[in-house]
């Protein structure tokens, strides 16, 4: 009996680590305003890909200080791994990473920054490996696990990530996973939040803020993909 409940203890174990990688516990706000001033009520799951969910954040208002991290003692990796604060853009691509490429990017302020880091660390060995950055219009085509990198605006005057999770060349399209982009539930709630075009023109790359479905332009004009980042090795 005592070792046939060992078993299932280290069982639980295992399955709360997963658990934790997959699905961080979320935050309690308790503001009225987190919960009906938005489109999406804090903390509510807009969607989830390769296993990784996305939460609304709601509005600026409901940012929760002062975040967490992942200890190295309950994911068997390198180091503690910092994620930010639920549910910012940011904290979305550095959690998708960590559970499908266990890596860890350099320590940004804001999300236009990581166009500027070139670095990430390999959280199995503690390696490191390079970040290839290609400019929107670049002759190399984006791919899966990429990020996706806006320019900061007076839209979004921190910029903003997302992760390329599916291109597709023959329809020119990419889809895109991410947190805190309008906070509405995403268009496929068990794949991808926005669907959007990737123009060929001159054999050379573009991808847009413009819907493949609708052909509506998701932001204003001022808003600008810089380009995206792709992993070496």
């Amino acid at each position: 009996m005592k070792i046939k409940l060992l078993f299932s203890l280290i069982i639980i174990h295992h399955q709360t680590i997963y658990a934790y990688i997959d699905s961080p516990p979320i935050s309690i706000v308790n503001s009225e305003s987190c919960k009906k001033e938005c489109e999406t009520p804090f903390g509510e799951v807009l969607g989830v890909n390769n296993n990784v969910k996305a939460f609304s954040n709601c509005n600026s208002n409901c940012i929760n200080r002062p975040g967490f991290k992942f200890k190295k003692e309950n994911t068997g990796l390198v180091k503690d791994v910092w994620i930010g604060l639920p549910w910012q853009c940011v904290e979305y691509v550095r959690r998708w990473v960590l559970q499908n490429q266990k890596i860890e990017f350099e320590d940004v302020d804001f999300a236009y920054e990581i166009w500027e880091r070139k670095i990430a660390t390999n959280l199995t060995n503690g390696a490191s490996i390079k970040y290839t950055n290609f400019e929107n219009g670049s002759s190399s085509y984006p791919k899966k696990g990429d990020l996706l990198i806006y320019r900061k605006s007076t839209s979004f005057p921190y910029g903003h990530v997302a992760v390329i999770v599916n291109v597709n060349l023959i329809k020119s399209y990419v889809d895109v996973a991410e947190e805190n982009f309008q906070n509405k539930k995403w268009e496929d709630v068990s794949s991808y939040s926005r669907r959007i075009e990737l123009k060929k023109v001159n054999n050379n790359y573009i991808i847009t803020d413009i819907s493949f479905k609708s052909k509506k332009r998701y932001t204003n004009s001022d808003t600008k993909i810089i380009g995206w980042k792709h992993l070496e090795g």
